[in-house]
């Protein structure tokens, strides 16, 4: 699920562009939906909170969102909004990305693994466990 702040979109639309690449299906919020679809990319769309139905609490609720993308934008009411969004993602367990970079990264991150050139991850107890 991805709900980008206006100035994120031009960036978030190429990492988008990536991921859709890979095979992952894309879900947005309304604008963030509407700047894809401008690029040429076909994500399913879904209401901000509060502006119709079904929004992205819905979504995540259902089962629907694996993964959830949401950067800051401008305004208190946003910021309730954003506030929301995670806090339900995290209760399902959900990975929750909020900056760009870190779309950025992850999106490099998965076409990496995806290619075969990176090793399986480890956690960090695993990485420094004695020999």
């Amino acid at each position: 699920l991805l709900s980008l702040s206006d100035a994120d979109k031009p960036a978030g639309v190429a990492a988008a562009k990536r991921l859709a690449a890979l095979g992952y299906a894309l879900c947005a919020t309304r604008g963030t939906a509407t700047a894809l679809w401008e690029a040429g990319l076909r994500p399913a769309a879904c209401f901000r909170l509060g502006e119709g139905r079904p929004d992205a609490l819905d979504l995540i609720r259902s089962g629907a969102v694996q993964w959830v993308v949401h950067t800051a934008g401008p305004g208190a009411e946003r910021l309730g909004d954003g506030l929301a969004i995670r806090a339900e993602a995290l209760r399902r367990g959900l990975p929750v990305t909020t900056l760009l970079q870190g779309l950025l990264a992850a999106a490099d991150g998965l076409a990496e693994r995806l290619a075969g050139a990176l090793p399986p991850p480890l956690t960090l107890q695993a990485l420094h466990a004695p020999a």
